[in-house]
């Protein structure tokens, strides 16, 4: 954080069965003493989703999530879109939770994707992958402690965003994209809180992609790998005179990590 102490976010499963999902807690260090009491931000929030914490120049912690609600109107129909939680005193309060965009994605299970922030001198920036409403990695941005404007689609193709931002204030996206937008199929999994079972099926061959955005609008796309293997669940680092990118590639019944810097001057 801006004052130099650590800050976190984690999914935690203390209640057990008596909520749905899973719990969303937060943690701080403070000096000289290391970590407090933890506190819990969220109750029913999608079970294993990645969670994102940022902390901007002005010191204010974002955090972005999976939530799960029950709108009115859907009787026993449950919507896992984007949660957003702001603290403008160091992590003491957080606001009420904020849905993102209101995709309105009914799915009974986790998608395993979550969302990705990254702020600039205008505005926080959030990219997330959906089904609601059409499958794909959506962009939307809020002001200083404003509401999120209309999701724009940035690649119907796209899954696991990441999003950085540079001193230049244009953002980085990596994800990895498929050759063909791909059926949707349910997931099979079952979750408990004294372990967790999922059933995934192979990975399919996709590319990393880069996308360089400006005004939330793509600018530039660079990408990185071909295709012909399965790449995916790439993460990203900003560095002084360009980006570090890595993900995971499967090959030979076997998994290993590659990983490219591209130079962005």
């Amino acid at each position: 954080m801006k004052d130099g102490e650590l800050a976190a976010i984690w999914l935690d499963g203390r209640y057990g069965k008596s909520i749905k999902g899973s719990a969303l807690f937060f943690n701080k260090t403070t000096k000289g003493n290391g970590f407090g009491i933890d506190t819990c931000l969220e109750k029913g929030t999608c079970e294993c989703c990645r969670t994102k914490i940022l902390s901007d120049e002005q010191g204010n912690i974002h955090l972005a999530y999976r939530n799960i609600t029950l709108p009115t109107g859907l009787v026993q129909k449950q919507v896992r879109d984007m949660g957003y939680k702001l603290s403008v005193d160091n992590g003491k309060t957080f606001s009420a939770v904020k849905t993102i965009s209101k995709d309105n994605w009914q799915i009974d299970g986790c998608p395993h994707s979550g969302p990705s922030l990254a702020a600039t001198k205008q505005s926080v920036n959030a990219v997330w992958f959906t089904a609601g409403g059409g499958s794909g990695i959506y962009y939307s941005s809020s002001g200083k402690n404003a509401s999120f404007g209309e999701r724009r689609l940035i690649t119907a193709y796209g899954r696991h965003p990441q999003l950085v931002s540079l001193k230049n204030n244009k953002l980085f996206m990596v994800c990895e994209e498929l050759k063909d937008e791909p059926e949707e199929k349910p997931m099979k999994m079952k979750h408990s809180h004294g372990g967790m079972t999922m059933g995934h099926e192979q990975a399919a061959n996709s590319k990393i992609v880069l996308r360089i955005l400006a005004s939330g609008k793509e600018d530039k796309v660079i990408t990185i790998t071909d295709g012909q293997q399965p790449d995916h669940h790439a993460v990203i680092l900003a560095l002084d005179r360009g980006v570090l990118m890595a993900w995971i590639r499967e090959q030979n019944g076997q998994s290993e990590i590659c990983y490219t810097k591209v130079d962005t001057n």
